[in-house]
């Protein structure tokens, strides 16, 4: 019965589960064959953020409007952004902003539209380790991996990033 009014203590008047400090104890046994590190979930929230879109020289400016979304959950963070670029200085490798920086490098889905890159193959996106951003490659087939530069022509980029922060 103890465990019982523990449980009705959390819920509160909006009918919502409060979790103390400390987070949600899942245990720390494990239904597959991994290792498991940590057993906690602590940190849950959903948000929005403003893109940024810049180059590795970082002293050039954005023009359009952006938008982004995320969901993190624990250290897991998927995030979401879409940019209507107007114009753009600078210079260097093109760059896309993330909401938080990533612990390891990961890899995420994009898509253009006007955008040129000097190469021919697929766009994809590196989310780099240690930084808040994201650069553009294209991958060839038997190929390199080339970055792709700062556009100063009209473009629309959407992508998405799902990635650890640390």
């Amino acid at each position: 019965m103890s465990n019982a009014r523990t449980l009705a203590n959390t819920i509160n008047s909006s009918s919502e589960i409060v979790v103390p400090s400390g987070g949600v104890n899942f245990g720390t046994g494990t239904d597959g064959s991994g290792t498991v590190t940590g057993g906690i979930l602590d940190d849950y929230e959903e948000g929005t953020w403003t893109p940024n879109i810049f180059g590795s020289d970082p002293t050039g400016t954005f023009s359009g409007s952006s938008t982004g979304i995320y969901t993190k959950i624990g250290n897991l963070v998927i995030a979401s952004g879409y940019a209507v670029v107007t114009g753009m200085t600078g210079a260097g490798y093109l760059r896309v902003s993330l909401p938080f920086t990533c612990a390891t490098n990961t890899f995420g889905s994009v898509m253009s539209y006007n955008l040129n890159w000097p190469h021919s193959g697929s766009l994809a996106l590196y989310a780099v380790a240690l930084q808040a951003y994201c650069e553009l490659f294209v991958t060839q087939d038997d190929g390199y991996w080339n970055n792709v530069d700062v556009e100063n022509a009209s473009w629309e980029v959407g992508y998405t990033a799902t990635y650890q922060v640390q």
